[in-house]
């Protein structure tokens, strides 16, 4: 029982993390934006020159220009979304085979 706790926790624990969606079932809103918002924040202040506070700080490890960072922003944000909306996937494929599995058993 312990196990099938851990693999259903982690599993939830990847999806929330990864796809950062609303799960529930009276919204579609399935959307992973925090990444490339970062990246379009970043890429505004350097176009307008607008001085937002930190915004400096935002960015990949290595890559200054802002329009890079922007373009490799909006790939991992899919990147991320995709893998949490396969981890959800693979949680409510778990979930359906265990209670298979339960239905079966007899004591």
């Amino acid at each position: 029982m312990k196990k099938i706790m851990a693999v259903m926790l982690s599993l939830l624990a990847c999806t929330v993390l990864l796809a950062g969606c609303n799960t529930s079932s009276e919204s579609n809103e399935e959307q992973s934006l925090a990444t490339p918002i970062l990246g379009a924040v970043k890429l505004i202040d350097a176009l307008l020159n607008l001085g937002i506070p930190y915004a400096s700080y935002i960015g990949i490890s290595g890559i200054e220009n802002p329009a890079i960072v922007f373009i490799l922003s909006i790939v991992m944000g899919v990147a991320l979304y995709l893998i949490g909306r396969g981890c959800w996937k693979l949680l409510v494929y778990y979930i359906k085979g265990v209670s298979k599995a339960k239905q079966h058993l007899s004591i």
